[in-house]
């Protein structure tokens, strides 16, 4: 990931539930979730399990959504549970409900023991760079995802939907 915890790191823990229930979590972000464009597509929320990021697991149950705040002065979230909340991590929001099992695979503790303890945060994935030689091109090369190509290829391109239309006229 090229930035973690955008709106904030959190590392909480919620004692006192069933052992292997679900729990939902609210938090409030310190900053509006970012739209994710065509250089920073995977804006997930991450975990940090046994010294390392990954991303939230939804494989078992566990699920994650969003919701834009109910109040700016002081800023509040909905409730746990509110039908407020939208289904992933969407543009604009401030608030981000968790939905945790307790010993699942986002439990950071790993134990069905009443407890779900959670470090964690928005992740926004890495820019994508690419490099294409081309000798056509005076820096030799272009970085950057914009998809440019050189003016050899660009006119290698026409000659060969020129050749395409001739042969298809005959």
């Amino acid at each position: 990931m090229e930035q973690q915890c955008v709106g904030g790191c959190f590392d909480f823990k919620v004692t006192g539930i069933t052992a292997g229930s679900s729990v939902k979590t609210v938090l409030l972000l310190g900053a509006p979730i970012p739209a994710g464009d065509f250089f920073h597509k995977n804006i997930v929320y991450r975990k940090k399990i046994n010294g390392a990021w990954k991303d939230f697991d939804t494989s078992s149950g566990d699920f994650y959504a969003s919701a834009p705040a109910v109040s700016t002065n002081p800023l509040t979230c909905p409730g746990p549970g509110s039908f407020a909340y939208g289904s992933g991590i969407n543009a604009g929001d401030r608030c981000l409900q968790l939905t945790i099992k307790d010993g699942g695979p986002n439990d950071a503790d790993g134990a069905a023991d009443g407890t779900v303890t959670d470090p964690g945060g928005i992740g926004v994935g890495a820019s994508v760079v690419s490099t294409i030689a081309d000798p056509s091109f005076e820096g030799g090369s272009v970085i950057g995802g914009s998809g440019a190509i050189g003016w050899g290829a660009l006119a290698g391109l026409f000659a060969l939907l020129g050749f395409r239309r001739r042969k298809t006229l005959h």
